[in-house]
């Protein structure tokens, strides 16, 4: 039984247990999305969309989107999170902007387990292996700004390009060397 299938199988047996009528046909949550209640004094009038309803724990998902937008401004820095959030600024592209905010800053980087030191380091590895230049210029200054030294680094592209391949780390190192050089000039590490 898949997760869906179990959480599916559970809320039908939640809501027969508490007295509500709902047919136990459902297999999949498409299916448990059209169940028709057997109470009709239960359904909506006039039936609503989804997307016309708010979501669910508003106040939970701003507290979460607040302490990501502190971390994601604390990491990668100012410049960097008003650049992106300038791009995400249309209809189409607000979601993505909140998605990435909410769950990779403010549920992953808010965590206890690891130093945002390591997070970095795991950041800069995964984003050169995936070819991102432009995320990873913004992962190195968030390394550097999380207390990572330059030899620290390039010992992770240098794990990273053996792993992804020598092509991948070449254009990681080149990447590095300017984020990095920039870096020395604003004052951020040792010349």
């Amino acid at each position: 039984m898949s997760f869906v299938d179990k959480c599916v199988w559970d809320s039908v047996h939640d809501c027969e247990n508490h007295g509500v009528g709902v047919q136990r046909s459902a297999s999949s949550l498409r299916d448990f999305q059209r169940l028709e209640l057997q109470d009709q004094s239960l359904l909506l009038d006039p039936p609503v969309s989804m997307s016309s309803l708010s979501r669910p724990n508003e106040q939970a998902h701003q507290e979460i989107y607040d302490a990501g937008m502190q971390y994601r401004r604390k990491v990668v820095g100012e410049e960097y999170v008003n650049n992106q959030l300038k791009q995400g600024v249309s209809e189409f592209m607000k979601p993505m902007q909140q998605l990435t905010t909410e769950v990779a800053w403010g549920t992953i980087w808010t965590r206890p387990g690891l130093e945002l030191k390591q997070r970095s380091l795991i950041c800069i590895a995964l984003v050169a292996s995936q070819g991102k230049e432009a995320e990873l210029g913004a992962h190195i200054r968030g390394a550097v700004n999380n207390g990572a030294t330059e030899v620290e680094i390039r010992e992770a592209l240098l794990q990273t390009a053996v792993y992804c391949g020598i092509p991948t780390g070449m254009v990681s190192f080149r990447i590095a060397e300017s984020a990095l050089n920039k870096l020395k000039e604003e004052g951020k590490l040792p010349k």
